[in-house]
């Protein structure tokens, strides 16, 4: 059985930075149009608009999903419930991770918020796998699916293609089962992927502004095991120290000037 959202909301212990990987389905929208290719559809033309069929969602580190349907029958406001749940968790969150998150999760559910007459959740930064995989990397494919597969982590979980959204907007139970296997699927693939890439991307979010105390924590995980490495980080006016943490492998540089920072000021002048 699917988690409830409310579960994964109170979960015990939460860590300092609260990660929220998700991802969703959406309707397809309908429309009134005359040929199948090289079709510019106005407003006007459209008879329904897209909205969330499903989606499902966890927090980093926990064991959870949540999975939440839609009934697409209900009509233009089906998807209430699941907006409005999917609102309380970007609001816990401290950062949400989807792939493709920037340019379709994220702005769909903002435009449905708004459609709902929802304010904007609490301040998230969002880290989106797709444009890590675009900006760091050279895969011969960036869906999900293929970065999986190239880093040997898994697959995204096959199906029928576009008549599972058909089935499931008819209500079709079966249909259902695979659209949840496929949806917790989706979010458990893009937590290993988003594993492997955080480290590497310099997109990320600082994490380590999430805790309290002095220590030094990695600014991709948090933790603060770091170990300095030999080799000093360098920018075009000052040395820092550069670390690694041991537990993500993130390698950043210190926030202190290196003691040569100031021997190379001076032979610069």
């Amino acid at each position: 059985m699917p988690t409830k959202v409310t579960e994964i909301i109170r979960a015990k212990n939460p860590p300092a930075a609260k990660v929220l990987l998700f991802d969703i389905e959406t309707t397809p929208m309908k429309s009134w149009h005359w040929r199948m290719h090289d079709e510019n559809i106005a407003p006007k033309q459209v008879i329904e608009f897209s909205r969330v069929l499903c989606y499902a969602a966890k927090w980093l580190g926990r064991d959870a999903v949540a999975f939440e349907r839609t009934n697409y029958r209900a009509g233009a406001k089906s998807d209430r419930q699941a907006c409005r749940d999917l609102w309380r968790l970007f609001d816990e969150a401290d950062v949400v991770v989807a792939h493709n998150g920037k340019a379709f999760d994220t702005d769909t559910l903002r435009a449905r918020w708004m459609f709902y007459g929802l304010q904007p959740p609490a301040p998230f930064k969002v880290f989106d796998t797709l444009r890590a995989a675009r900006g760091y990397f050279r895969f011969p494919s960036n869906s999900l699916d293929c970065i999986a597969r190239y880093l040997n982590i898994g697959r995204k979980v096959e199906h029928e293609g576009f008549d599972l959204w058909l089935k499931c907007m008819e209500g079709d139970g079966a249909a259902w089962q695979r659209m949840e296997t496929y949806n917790v699927g989706d979010v458990l693939l893009l937590e290993e992927a988003y594993l492997r890439l955080r480290p590497w991307s310099n997109l990320h979010p600082n994490i380590a502004l999430r805790h309290d105390g002095d220590a030094r924590r990695c600014v991709c995980c948090g933790a603060a095991a770091l170990e300095e490495l030999s080799k000093a980080s360098y920018t075009n006016a000052s040395v820092f120290p550069s670390f690694r943490c041991k537990k993500c492998g993130k390698v950043m540089r210190g926030r202190k000037r290196d003691k040569r920072d100031g021997d190379l000021m001076a032979h610069s002048l």
